[in-house]
């Protein structure tokens, strides 16, 4: 049965920042990376945002495009931008890679933007990174 490639994008994304080196060590835990964040959340937390697959056709072979977007929140007493922006660091270069890919080869990636915001409370800060993955499916 093929592996949707939004399907193994989420979990490779998942997986890339649940057992990352760094963020466990920044952290000094697990990160709590989450589709949907249960209520209440204990930040700071990271959350896989929205996904979008553009089909191509490149020399004959199915390729697709995948825009996907990571949200970091933190919550930091003293309210800061610094923890984010760390946090921010460290998940750009747990994502900045080719994604081992269930029934897909990841060709190549870029890390796309980032959105640095203090949400409307004046006390959460919110990261929002993209990455553009360019995959085929395996044969």
């Amino acid at each position: 049965m093929p592996i949707a490639l939004s399907y193994a994008v989420q979990r490779a994304v998942r997986d890339a920042l649940v057992y990352n080196g760094p963020l466990i060590a920044y952290l000094g835990a697990t990160p709590r990376v989450y589709d949907r964040p249960p209520l209440p959340v204990t930040f700071p937390f990271f959350e896989i945002g929205d996904d979008q697959i553009i089909g191509e056709e490149v020399q004959g072979m199915d390729a697709s495009e995948v825009i996907v977007t990571v949200h970091i929140w933190s919550r930091p007493s003293p309210a800061s931008r610094a923890e984010v922006k760390a946090l921010s660091g460290l998940v750009r270069a747990a994502l900045d890679i080719d994604l081992p890919l269930l029934g897909h080869g990841c060709v190549t990636h870029a890390f796309t933007s980032a959105l640095f915001r203090r949400e409307a409370d004046g006390a959460t800060e919110h990261a929002i990174l993209t990455f553009t993955y360019h995959t085929t499916p395996n044969a």
